[in-house]
């Protein structure tokens, strides 16, 4: 069993989520979303519209990082550093759940949930590392 089945699966759910987050949030000013999905997102942003620019600005950051998951879909021999980036972002992404600005630390259900995608992408990370030492090792032997 290899890593690469689980790493283009973990891709392109990830790429998917992305762009589906990043279309919801670009097209929430052209007024064609549901009333409870913007509801939903004002709620999120606590009914201030700068912090809901602030949002829009992320689901730009969203749609680039949905295509280049996809991007990498298609390329999974380039995407060893690609997925270690994720890796960390995920980490830091779920630190900023767990750990408020003022250093106090929420632990509860909803921080675990936000640290899936790091664990995840950790895993997998660490069995491609695997993978590829046991290749290397291989490959020197028969040299």
């Amino acid at each position: 069993m290899t890593a690469r089945p689980f790493a283009l699966a973990l891709y392109a759910v990830t790429g998917t989520v992305f762009l589906v987050t990043a279309a919801i949030v670009v097209l929430m000013p052209a007024g064609i979303l549901p009333a409870a999905v913007e509801d939903i997102l004002m709620n999120i942003g606590h009914n201030d519209v700068r912090t809901m620019h602030i949002v829009q600005e992320f689901g730009s950051l969203a749609a680039f990082a949905g295509l280049t998951c996809f991007w990498f879909v298609r390329r999974y021999g380039q995407s060893y550093y690609f997925h270690w980036a994720l890796t960390v972002f995920f980490a830091l992404f779920a630190l900023a759940h767990w750990v408020s600005i003022k250093g106090d630390v929420y632990p509860g259900n909803g921080k675990f949930i936000d640290s899936v995608p790091f664990i995840l992408f950790a895993l997998i990370g660490l069995f491609r590392w695997k993978e590829q030492r046991a290749t290397a090792k291989a490959d020197a032997k028969h040299e």
